[in-house]
């Protein structure tokens, strides 16, 4: 039975692939995200073989039926239609989307950090290329990349395994929106196509929700954090030492847990974590001086227990690569054993609420912190002017910490 508008119009995607016939070897795949695309299965040299002719609605049912019609007079010829086309791309690759994707990548990541380069490496290589990989980018519509972010996207949260199945948060969605609005403006300046269909895709999304529900604030919810993390034998040894230190010195996740020997001074209570491994473009870093973190009494205690048998550069190597320190994840799997929600980098919004409340001046917190200082000559001035206050603020801070613990 032959295929009409409407009926393709009405069909709804499934959890798994629909495909409706049109007859004499075409028929319509209807992909779960809601993609819909033209196949054309014909024989050639004894062999089975599947043409992709085109997506829906860009390539109508009146265009596929000439598509299909086109390809059975190749056949006709001895010509395979899908070699053919195949022939064609390779002869104008330069407009394949994977292609220019690649390009634009190739210059994205110089200089950017290793897990940067690698968050959007996966965007691309998982909700970007499987279905745009093969596309001509003069021929994609706005139309099509609306379909493909918003089809994609979880729009509410839930715990339904269904419903999150093929599905990426909204935080997800929108680096999709910034790889395809910058691959699109990459080929307006190497002069590939004139237009962007791909400007504002991020108006099609709702603003993520950020909250401090993932921050545990309150001196009793901290009180309760930290006695947990305390308890024995719910992690290895590095990721016990990690969630243990992690409170009292408050730094971003990569740096605590990329940390290694030689940037420690135990007997002089110091750290100084090289510049290159902060936060911020690697060229800004160059002419910066070393992050100092005064070690407190008890970090200073925690450390040596750690060192005592340890045989890594690493403060907290892999379970099982000495040369490796722990992921990212592995802090978190043990907090969730707990059933707390609280991720790592909200130590430091404790640490920065609690500081302020103690009365420290926000200078010397928002210097020890890290954050950056437009004017870095000031930026490098204050952090060298604050370091006696900064030593006490930090065992002030790990006292504090422990009288909740002992309260």
């Amino acid at each position: 039975m032959k295929l009409k508008d409407a009926t393709i119009k009405a069909i709804e995607p499934g959890e798994k692939e629909i495909k409706l016939s049109d007859g004499a070897g075409l028929f319509l795949r209807v992909h779960p995200s809601g993609t819909k695309a033209w196949v054309y299965a014909y024989r050639f040299d004894g062999k089975q073989k599947k043409l992709t002719l085109g997506q829906y609605p860009q390539l109508s049912l009146k265009d596929a039926r000439k598509a299909r019609q086109d390809a059975r007079d190749l056949l006709e010829q001895g010509v395979d239609p899908g070699e053919q086309k195949q022939a064609s791309k390779r002869k104008d690759n330069r407009y394949r989307f994977s292609a220019i994707a690649e390009d634009w990548f190739s210059v994205y990541k110089v200089n950017r950090a290793h897990k940067t380069i690698s968050i959007y490496r996966n965007v691309l290589d998982e909700h970007v290329l499987p279905v745009l990989k093969d596309m001509d980018i003069r021929e994609i519509s706005r139309l099509q990349l609306v379909d493909l972010v918003k089809s994609n996207t979880l729009f509410e949260a839930t715990r339904d395994k269904e419903k999150q199945k093929g599905k990426v948060a909204i935080s997800t969605a929108l680096k999709m929106c910034y790889c395809l609005g910058m691959i699109f403006k990459y080929s307006i300046n190497v002069g590939l196509i004139e237009y962007s269909v791909a400007t504002e895709l991020s108006t099609v999304l709702p603003d993520p929700q950020y909250s401090n529900q993932n921050t545990m604030i309150k001196p009793e919810d901290v009180k309760t954090l930290l006695q947990a993390i305390r308890l024995p034998g719910y992690a290895n040894k590095s990721v016990w030492y990690f969630l243990n230190i992690m409170p009292y010195v408050f730094v971003r996740n990569t740096e605590l847990r990329c940390a290694m020997w030689e940037e420690f001074n135990l007997d002089a209570a110091e750290w100084y974590i090289p510049a290159m491994r902060m936060k911020g473009k690697q060229q800004e870093k160059h002419n910066m001086p070393p992050h100092f973190v005064p070690l407190a009494r008890q970090v200073v205690k925690l450390l040596r227990e750690l060192k005592e048998d340890s045989n890594s550069d690493y403060l907290f190597p892999a379970a099982y690569h000495k040369n490796k320190c722990i992921t990212d994840a592995a802090p978190l799997v043990a907090l969730k054993r707990f059933e707390f929600s609280q991720t790592i980098h909200g130590f430091r919004t404790i640490a920065s609420t609690h500081l302020h409340e103690m009365n420290f001046p926000t200078q010397v917190i928002e210097a020890q912190m890290a954050h950056k200082d437009k004017n870095e000559v000031r930026a490098t001035y204050n952090k060298a002017e604050y370091k006696a206050e900064r030593i006490a603020m930090m065992q002030a801070w790990a006292d504090y910490l422990d009288s909740l613990v002992d309260s």
